[in-house]
């Protein structure tokens, strides 16, 4: 294709050929002299093709494939050209492929400036990534990571609420599906930005963008409606733990602008958890159990659910890591560590059904098949973080507040609770194991009044394995860690405070409550003692 005939079609809002044809052409000539980078790129930013509004997510990754290889072909051409007709002048005076290729790259933003940001950025995009795909030859350019920087800001600026009416009338109208897009975007080439480049941007605001953004791909939660794959990218997810990693280590309003995150998912897998539970396929408990035409469907759900979980894990990862190590400062504020962790378990309970689906947050790797590690990693690092207190008298138990909140979501009394089907059994086990880990951290009224009545049904119930030997955990946990108190044990010394280690196993009412658990244990233990084994803390049965 010549040039003209480009540069015709270009202009034209409906060319009169493919896609995929134009972007190969363009992608040509953007490598050669004439017309040159800066001339084309400008027609490209202007074209009344790629400035249809609203964009499409295939034209833009059209513009973000054209420039990639625009770059590659660039560096081809250049190399090839350095090692034809070597001569000792020709390699002191001409440029060397690094300056030539650079060179090229500025041109190219040259003549990008002027047009749409988000057309901007997702040509941008492109030449960061076919640079990136030359990193083992030394090249990178700070210019190109700049324009996406800014052509980024511009477009989120236009979103932000800040800007004025007088203003607005000025600019492109805005919806949801270009910021999507925008962000689809951003998650393809921030990761690849130096984080010093990236604190420029407003990251509370990019923070909330994505929360939003990926609460509207799951419809926020009605995942029953149909669902746009186009907007259900795991590449936001990851955009999304860098963003909030990077606010926790460097901004005052880091854990507030990740709790308010993890909010907009525990809303989400709220409503996810509502709709379920009101749906025949909670009652079911194998693919035999369901008719032949809806398989698909429910195969569909599934693999939405799942990648919910995938998201949540994610951002959740990359949070509570940063939150460790957060300075004391940053915990003053609104929120705080152990709020964060609270969330996030909370996020996991609500999606409990989904989680036992993956193989539930106690499976022991084992072999060649480690199961969701990184789920795991997730719960026992939150649990961990919601355990720790500081030694003041005035710090609120968070363990304590945290179960109850856990048991009044079951929705009914613990003493009369009855696991009915698997999504109530999945919750029921979810709920245990976290109780289990806490355990230390809680007062014998809570032990009394939340744990042992959630436990009894389930102690002499093996039907369901994973809410029976939870049951039979928590129980093993208190006996344990009442007796590594009575026998002076320092196992738990270094992680809880005096406070609550003086509410639980050492005061006269926990030896009391102990003591009155025993009789009744023992008679359960005699019942199931041909399903022992299967208990995971067998150990800890014979040490009590």
């Amino acid at each position: 294709m010549s040039t003209t005939l480009l540069l015709t079609h270009l202009q034209n809002p409906n060319p009169k050929v493919d896609l995929s044809t134009l972007s190969a052409a363009l992608a040509h000539h953007l490598t050669v002299e004439v017309p040159g980078p800066i001339s084309l790129a400008a027609a490209t930013v202007s074209s009344p093709f790629f400035l249809a509004y609203p964009p499409t997510n295939e034209r833009l990754q059209a513009l973000v494939t054209t420039f990639q290889h625009a770059a590659q072909l660039r560096h081809k051409a250049l190399v090839k050209k350095a090692g034809v007709g070597w001569s000792l002048s020709r390699a002191i005076f001409s440029e060397s492929v690094e300056k030539g290729l650079r060179n090229w790259a500025h041109a190219v933003i040259r003549g990008m400036q002027g047009g749409r940001g988000v057309i901007r950025l997702a040509c941008s995009v492109g030449l960061l990534l076919g640079i990136t795909g030359l990193q083992r030859s030394g090249f990178t350019d700070g210019r190109v990571e700049d324009e996406i920087i800014i052509s980024l800001a511009e477009v989120m600026d236009d979103f932000s609420a800040q800007t004025g009416d007088w203003e607005k009338e000025f600019r492109p109208p805005m919806n949801e599906t270009v910021l999507s897009l925008t962000l689809i975007l951003a998650s393809q080439s921030l990761p690849l930005i130096p984080k010093p480049k990236l604190k420029t941007l407003p990251m509370s605001l990019l923070a909330n963008f994505l929360a939003s953004t990926i609460d509207s791909a799951f419809h926020h939660g009605n995942f029953l409606k149909p669902i746009p794959r186009s907007t259900t990218s795991d590449l936001l997810s990851k955009l999304a733990a860098t963003i909030l990693g990077i606010l926790i280590d460097s901004s005052k309003t880091g854990l507030q602008d990740s709790l308010n995150m993890m909010h907009t998912f525990r809303n989400t897998a709220h409503r996810i958890e509502r709709s379920w539970k009101g749906s025949k396929l909670a009652t079911i408990h194998s693919d035999d159990e369901l008719s032949p035409e809806t398989r698909d469907l429910s195969t569909g759900i599934w693999l939405l659910l799942k990648t919910l979980l995938f998201s949540i894990v994610m951002v959740a990862d990359s949070v509570l890591g940063a939150a460790v190590y957060a300075r004391p400062s940053q915990s003053l504020g609104k929120s705080s560590p152990q709020e964060l962790a609270e969330c996030i378990l909370l996020t996991l309970s609500h999606i409990a059904f989904v989680v036992s689906e993956l193989g539930g947050v106690t499976a022991t790797a084992t072999g060649n098949d480690p199961g969701f590690a990184e789920l795991r990693k997730v719960f026992y690092l939150a649990l961990d973080v919601l355990a720790f207190q500081e030694k003041d008298t005035s710090t609120l138990n968070y363990c304590e507040l945290f179960v109850k909140k856990l048991v009044a979501d079951l929705g009914v009394h613990a003493c009369t609770l009855r696991a009915t089907g698997a999504f109530d059994q999945a919750k029921i086990a979810y709920t245990l194991a976290c109780i289990e880990q806490l355990v230390p951290s809680l007062g014998v009224s809570c032990l009394a009044d939340d744990v042992w009545g959630l436990c009894v049904p389930y102690l002499v119930d093996p039907s369901h394995r994973e809410t029976f030997e939870s049951a039979h955990s928590v129980i093993l946990s208190i006996f344990t860690f009442h007796a590594q108190q009575r026998c002076g044990g320092d196992l738990f010394e270094t992680q809880h405070d005096e406070r609550i280690t003086e509410s639980t196993s050492t005061s006269p009412d926990a030896t009391q409550f102990v003591h009155r658990m025993i009789p009744y244990y023992a008679q359960c233990l005699i019942e199931v003692g041909g399903y022992f084994p299967a208990i995971r803390n067998y150990s800890s049965a014979e040490h009590c």
